[in-house]
């Protein structure tokens, strides 16, 4: 048995103690910082009224691509369009022992379905092989600023959907809120019975599941003490939202570089089967986001609705914006100019960062969209605005300058801001938001210069003129 104690220090820092006994002196016991704790806990604040400056009627637009063909592009209110549009090598990824996680899926099968991870866990039994410079040249032509992967043919990425679908991960469900608890949120918690022994052993797998599968830190052999209240929470059938913080954990991972050959498959878009991950119907279909809606189609519903992420690191949040209208084509809408990300927010408070969650999974909001029917060639079914304004602000960008991010010198790095005078928030007056320069190598005598894309300020991809340093 083990005994729990609080402890606040003189600077408003809250710990608990873990002690062998009630004996054993407070200094000689283990210490974990505490934070306030936003779900599950007897001292949580009633949650502030939802405010919401992203709501939209309707969410998609039909566009007429012919007398008798329509198609329909996706909305999004965290950006303004331009003033003139408006309106080889092959590692396994590790796995925990095979036959803990046969045994979890047989022992606790009907309670990782009810929470909706029995999937995700089932393909943590396998390796997957994965090749390392396809990864690195992906990792090249990711924009931290919009999300994307920037390749040849226009701008792809990442998506909740593909997380839900592809990886099993629940889009909706509470806030994952990783902390550790206080002494008072453990006294009683184990009153209420059952088979404790079970959901010990369930909680335990699901902790190290936490920490290799889902959110890994930087020593993927350890399990964080912060994760065992998420753990406990799943083994009581409480369903956690954990595709948007992998999302926002992907997201906010940025970017880097590598080989030729995986260059010219990402860069170039050469050899690349564009394919829709949507739902397909027969035709397409209204969607009414109400109380009437089905589970999957409201799940497909938050994946098309933008949205900002979240991820907690102790008392704040780590922000991702989420712009799926910029990658439209990959739910089968027609691809138009996306404009410039507006609301560019990386870090904020616990309050807001919770407003921005229950934003992201917000249902019953009466909104509506229209949900495509597969169109016959994805990769080409966008505008000829939207291949006109991408040819300016890609280009050969990442060509004429892959020499710099190859180096194996570490650059010398240059921050550089420039004002963009239209980029005005909610129509306040003289409010330029800073927008940065993209990466530019500088030739000279010692080594590449480069300048830095800082996260935290928008990327204007919807601004940029010929000049290579505006491109990207």
């Amino acid at each position: 048995m083990v005994y729990f104690k609080d402890k606040s220090s003189p600077s408003g820092e809250h710990h608990l103690i873990i002690l062998d006994d009630q004996h054993q002196s407070v200094e000689k016991g283990t210490i974990l910082k505490v934070y306030t704790p936003l779900i599950g806990g007897r001292n949580v604040s009633l949650w502030p009224r939802l405010t919401n400056s992203f709501y939209l009627d309707e969410w998609s637009q039909e566009v007429s691509l012919s007398k008798s063909i329509k198609a329909w592009t996706l909305r999004a209110t965290h950006h303004e369009l331009p003033r003139h549009q408006q309106s080889n090598g092959l590692a396994p990824l590790r796995t925990l022992g095979h036959s803990i996680i046969e045994d979890v899926l047989s022992r606790c099968g009907k309670r990782l379905r009810l929470i909706n991870v029995y999937d995700a866990v089932y393909a943590s039994l396998f390796t997957y092989d994965h090749n390392f410079d396809i990864i690195k040249a992906f990792c090249e032509a990711w924009c931290p600023f919009a999300n994307t992967l920037l390749t040849f043919a226009g701008e792809l990425s990442i998506s909740l959907w593909d997380l839900h679908d592809l990886a099993g991960l629940p889009v909706t469900g509470c806030l994952y809120d990783e902390v550790v608890p206080s002494a008072l949120e453990l006294t009683g918690a184990d009153e209420k019975g059952g088979n404790l022994k079970e959901e010990v052993y369930l909680a335990a797998y699901l902790a190290c599941w936490l920490c290799t599968f889902v959110l890994s830190g930087k020593d993927v052999n350890s399990i964080r003490p912060s994760t065992f209240k998420m753990a406990s929470m799943m083994t009581n059938s409480r369903r956690v939202s954990l595709a948007i913080l992998v999302l926002a954990s992907i997201y906010e991972g940025g970017a880097k570089y590598y080989d030729p050959q995986a260059r010219k498959r990402i860069h170039k878009a050469e050899f690349v089967s564009w394919a829709c991950n949507m739902i397909v119907k027969n035709r397409p279909f209204k969607f009414v986001d109400n109380a009437d809606a089905e589970e999957l189609d409201h799940n497909f519903f938050v994946a098309i609705r933008l949205s900002y992420l979240t991820l907690r690191q102790g008392d704040k949040f780590i922000i991702e914006p989420y712009s799926p209208h910029r990658f439209g084509r990959q739910f089968g809408y027609f691809q138009d100019v996306p404009g410039t990300l507006k609301y560019d927010t990386r870090a904020t408070s616990l309050e807001e960062g919770l407003r921005y969650w229950r934003l992201c999974i917000l249902s019953k909001s009466s909104s509506k969209a229209w949900l495509p029917g597969l169109p016959t060639k994805a990769k080409k079914f966008c505008s000829e605005a939207y291949k006109a304004w991408w040819a300016k602000v890609n280009g050969t960008f990442l060509d004429d300058n892959i020499a710099c991010l190859i180096s194996p010198k570490l650059p010398k790095i240059i921050l550089k801001r420039k004002r963009h005078e239209d980029n005005q928030v909610d129509g306040g007056e003289n409010n330029p938001s800073p927008v940065p320069v993209p990466p530019i190598v500088v030739k000279s005598n010692s080594q590449a210069e480069v300048v830095e894309k800082g996260k935290g300020f928008s990327h204007n991809l919807a601004d940029s003129d010929s000049r290579k340093k505006d491109r990207h």
